[in-house]
């Protein structure tokens, strides 16, 4: 059966159990908020990117256009 002392010194260990574990969580929580901010980073910088890249094929098309209109060839880079 268990005393008094050792119902107080599991309590105690409990405690300690918890707080570190406590410290843990927070510290996960932290990551995960940093990780959060840089995934919105990241996705406003491809998001950025994706936007160049449709203005480059606009253009792209509309040099083909022009270049159709004209009666070229298009010259392509090898």
């Amino acid at each position: 059966m268990a005393t008094k002392s050792d119902i107080a010194a599991f309590r105690a260990e409990l405690k300690s159990d918890v707080a570190a574990l406590s410290e843990q969580v927070a510290g996960i929580e932290r990551d995960l908020k940093q990780i959060r901010r840089d995934l919105y980073d990241l996705a406003d910088r491809v998001e950025n990117i994706a936007g160049y890249r449709k203005e480059i094929d606009h253009a792209l098309d509309r040099i083909a256009a022009i270049e159709h209109h004209l009666g070229l060839k298009p010259k392509l880079a090898a």
